[in-house]
């Protein structure tokens, strides 16, 4: 349950999440409609409490309130693409290169297009490009040029004097096919997991769950948008197996559960069953929002790492300790082996043990 606001100037916002620094604000539209919004920081919530209390003074007896609220809390993603695509029109050949522009934009409206622009953060735009470079196979000049387009969007927010900070600035550029790929050592996932395990004994309620989406995510290697979206109808736990329909990539695949995923799912249904929720329910209903995870990253001194990264972990272990190449691009679900090749250097240990098995037995070596 949440608990009671800390402030009581401010008696619609609370932390979602003990601990987590997750806040969500509960307020009444103009029709008396009670509804909670989950936000993000302390002060972020406090802000669109304000807001939200200052557009229903504005519209007065107009129940749909929300053009007030994204008039005060800046310009929606898609508005400053639009704005971007239209300076590039006032250039030198610009239809054509507001054509490749609008390209490169456009696959950001289904996940960014209806946010406001300001509060995207750099982790978001840089996971986004990690996800579609994997589903894609984009080489890293495809990446980079992503990248570009996003600066660029900002850039033109900037000036227009709409937007104050560019988020996209921010984000590491893809130097080469080769670049390290981040995963989380061992000692790195017992850092974040103590801190977890010590919440949760705790919050048990609360931070019970974070401890299954870690589980589920680290064992599985599903991407963050088949986890969140995942519902207890694809789940075959005697199976192990989940199905995944309509993955990013177009592509329906079998995610596949060893027995840390299948006890993190096991907790989850317990979960379900006692809540009395339909049988297509979410697994992990809490939503796919991981900005308490980035805190938690945060106190155990971990950088440089995404949700994405568990993705990444899941590849690199599997490779490491011998799974054939081939089987893992089936478990990430990989369109094209080329993806899966990433991971290939990691397996130098176990190749170099492989090569050493045509060293005849008897055969003397040279000298010998």
């Amino acid at each position: 349950m949440p608990r009671s606001p800390v402030r009581e100037e401010h008696v619609g916002v609370f932390e979602a999440v003990p601990d987590s620094d997750l806040w969500s604000i509960r307020v009444t539209d103009a029709d008396g409609r009670r509804t909670v919004r989950q936000v993000g920081s302390y002060q972020d919530a406090i802000e669109a409490y304000l807001d939200h209390a200052a557009a229903k003074r504005l519209a007065a007896k107009d129940s749909d309130i929300r053009p007030y609220i994204e008039m005060m809390r800046g310009p929606k993603l898609s508005t400053l693409i639009e704005l971007a695509a239209e300076s590039y029109r006032k250039k030198k050949n610009g239809e054509k290169k507001a054509k490749r522009f609008l390209g490169l934009a456009n696959l950001m409206l289904p996940q960014f297009g209806k946010r406001v622009a300001e509060a995207i953060t750099t982790m978001e735009l840089e996971s986004w490009l990690l996800d579609q470079t994997d589903e894609n196979g984009w080489s890293p000049g495809t990446r980079n040029a992503y990248k570009s387009a996003m600066v660029v969007i900002y850039r033109e927010g900037i000036d227009a004097n709409l937007i104050k900070k560019n988020p996209a600035k921010l984000i590491r550029s893809a130097n080469d096919a080769n670049r390290r790929m981040r995963y989380f050592s061992e000692d790195e996932e017992r850092r974040f997991r103590k801190i977890i395990i010590e919440r949760a004994k705790r919050f048990p309620s609360d931070w019970g769950e974070r401890l299954a989406e870690i589980d589920f995510a680290l064992h599985t290697g599903t991407r963050k948008g088949e986890q969140f979206g995942l519902t207890w109808d694809r789940v075959d736990l005697d199976g192990g197996k989940v199905f995944l329909e309509k993955t990013k990539n177009g592509h329906s695949r079998y995610a596949f559960l060893n027995k840390r995923a299948i006890a993190a799912l096991m907790f989850m249904k317990e979960r379900h069953d006692k809540s009395g929720a339909p049988k297509n329910a979410l697994v992990f209903p809490s939503g796919s929002s991981t900005q308490w995870f980035d805190k938690v990253l945060e106190e155990a001194g971990i950088h440089d790492a995404v949700w994405y990264t568990f993705r990444h972990t899941t590849a690199s272990r599997l490779v490491m300790r011998g799974v054939h190449i081939a089987l893992v691009r089936k478990i990430l679900g990989h369109r094209t082996l080329r993806m899966t090749f990433r991971y290939a250097h990691l397996a130098a240990g176990h190749l170099l043990d492989s090569v050493e098995k045509i060293v005849p037995a008897r055969r003397p070596f040279f000298g010998e």
